[in-house]
């Protein structure tokens, strides 16, 4: 997303005083299985 977003910059798809957020929708789907995963170890 972040790549993405630069590259739309640099082709001036932003004008200079827009606010770009970036939402990564992705990142908190292996997080919770490692969090469910290491507290299946410890017996939780």
């Amino acid at each position: 997303a972040a790549s993405g977003a630069w590259e739309l910059a640099e082709r001036g798809a932003f004008d200079g005083d827009e606010t770009v957020v970036i939402v990564n929708t992705g990142s908190g789907n292996k997080e919770a299985d490692v969090l469910r995963s290491h507290l299946m170890s410890q017996g939780v």
